[in-house]
């Protein structure tokens, strides 16, 4: 899927000398799609429209999104994105999508825009149209999907070169880190487990460490609670209180990921800086500091302040004002999809790591990875 967004200030679209759709100011988008594309597609094209800030502020700069503004957005089907052009002088568009399925594609992308509350205006999909804007900036923001970062960038051959390229442009790179703590940097979940288990069992039940482990992981130890309160029978406050005190009993030194140390040592190399922001408390720092690693941060939002839990942004907006970060060079790292969610939430990108592929991802992060060392390259 190819979208090509453009920040205008008016446009309107025709069709036979008669006006078919019209905004102020928001977003022109040309779309295109190929066969294969699909609903994971869309979902990550919307995600990224939808809160790309390429709007002023109050100051000028571009750091509000098009719901933050008001804007509208003017949607144009585009199959010569997908033009071959390396051989003669008459392109070919044999690489677009098939055109039915295409339209069908145009329609939910469509729907899927303004189920956000955002105006959404279109041509008319497969028709002769005149589209006419005012470019404001100019700012012109190309979306491939096929150019998403995973880990299939190492093995894929087509993507591996494709990002090569993108490495030594200096294109994407990033300094700016804000990390996720438990599943993240430190391996807090067999103490979790135990505890967990321990908290099940001294209300009369029994759960698997497998189990509870999935549990955790794919969701969220609150989420755990609640479940198996509730194939108990049991008040799930009962069971958090059991959990909160075995925890802390059981993680005493928990062990950092390998390849955390060389990251966070790499992001301060190149004059980036590492934040934290957990939902654990104050035992985080003390945790971060017997794994050799708390040097290597600038700051950090943990439990003990005010801020809604993920995927609410508002704690890493916190962080990203109060040290004036670049959030084009700015990524969260988590083990979650809350995590890579409130990255974007936030207008950052997100990099999923997922060591046991435990995850069934949703949040289309940009960077998925299973050893964190694979996070060296992107650093910069």
């Amino acid at each position: 899927m190819w979208v090509i967004v453009q920040r205008s200030q008016q446009a309107q679209v025709s069709i036979d000398g008669k006006v078919r759709g019209t905004i102020d100011h928001g977003f022109v988008l040309l779309v295109g799609f190929q066969d294969g594309d699909g609903q994971a597609e869309l979902d990550y094209i919307a995600h990224k429209i939808l809160n790309l800030r390429v709007f002023s502020d109050a100051d000028g700069k571009m750091n509000l999104n098009i719901q933050q503004v008001g804007g509208a957005i003017l949607s144009i089907s585009q199959f010569t994105l997908y033009a071959e052009t390396r051989h003669g002088n008459r392109p070919s568009f044999t690489a677009a999508g098939n055109p039915e399925l295409a339209s069908k594609l145009y329609d939910t992308f469509n729907q899927q825009l303004a189920a956000s509350g955002v105006t959404v205006a279109t041509g008319e999909f497969g028709a002769d149209m005149q589209v006419s804007l005012v470019n404001d900036g100019p700012v012109t923001i190309c979306y491939d999907t096929d150019q998403r970062w995973s880990k299939s960038w190492k093995t894929n051959p087509v993507l591996s070169a494709f990002w090569l390229l993108q490495l030594l442009a200096g294109v994407n790179e990033m300094r700016e880190f804000l990390w996720d703590l438990d599943g993240t940097l430190l391996d807090t979940y067999p103490a979790m487990v135990q505890a967990f288990q321990k908290a099940v069992a001294e209300l009369g039940g029994t759960i698997p460490a497998d189990t509870t482990y999935q549990l955790m992981r794919q969701q969220s130890v609150g989420y755990a609670e609640r479940m198996v309160a509730a194939q108990y029978g049991w008040d799930w406050h009962d069971l958090r209180a059991g959990y909160q005190r075995w925890e802390p009993q059981l993680q005493h030194a928990p062990a950092a990921f390998a390849g955390a140390q060389a990251v966070l040592e790499k992001v301060i190399a190149v004059g980036g800086h590492n934040y934290l922001m957990t939902h654990r408390d104050e035992s985080a720092q003390a945790y971060l500091q017997r794994a050799g690693l708390a040097q290597y941060f600038t700051d950090a939002v943990t439990a003990a302040q005010p801020f809604p839990r993920k995927p609410d942004p508002a704690a890493l907006n916190y962080l990203l004002n109060k040290h004036q970060v670049d959030c084009q060079r700015a990524v969260m790292v988590g083990d979650r999809n809350l995590d890579i969610d409130a990255g974007h939430n936030a207008g950052i990108a997100g990099y999923l790591f997922d060591i046991d592929r435990l995850i069934t991802v949703t949040s289309a992060p940009e960077v998925q990875v299973t050893d964190l060392n694979d996070l060296l390259t992107f650093v910069d």
